[in-house]
């Protein structure tokens, strides 16, 4: 005979791989803004969310990955705006400035935070 859990033990929100993959983001978020992205291990990484490096490597195949997410979870894409028909290097010229474009929000996004 099958028993029901107790009205009071709720299910936790949101999905257990969803959660640490956030948590180790912005635990690699923070480290990066501290020391850099070249001098941030995934060690470190681990240690600030709390976790070991067996669950970076579970969400994440490599440190590559791991930072090339946070880079889409938190900074927008960049869109170039290429008219039609437009050559090879207007089209440079446009990422160019969509590049800075991107770049100088996020500096001014920076900066309004402290």
């Amino acid at each position: 005979m099958a028993t029901e859990a107790p009205e009071s033990r709720r299910k936790p929100k949101g999905n257990k791989r969803d959660r640490t993959r956030a948590t180790l983001l912005e635990a690699a978020r923070a480290l990066v803004r501290e020391k850099g992205f070249a001098r941030t291990t995934l060690e470190e990484v681990a240690a600030r969310a709390g976790m070991t490096t067996g669950a970076i490597y579970g969400n994440f195949r490599n440190r590559d990955e791991l930072f090339v997410a946070l880079g889409d979870a938190y900074w927008p894409p960049i869109k170039p705006r290429v008219a039609p028909g437009a050559t090879f290097a207007e089209a440079m010229r446009a990422m160019a400035a969509a590049t800075i474009e991107a770049t100088a929000s996020r500096l001014i996004r920076r900066a309004t935070r402290t």
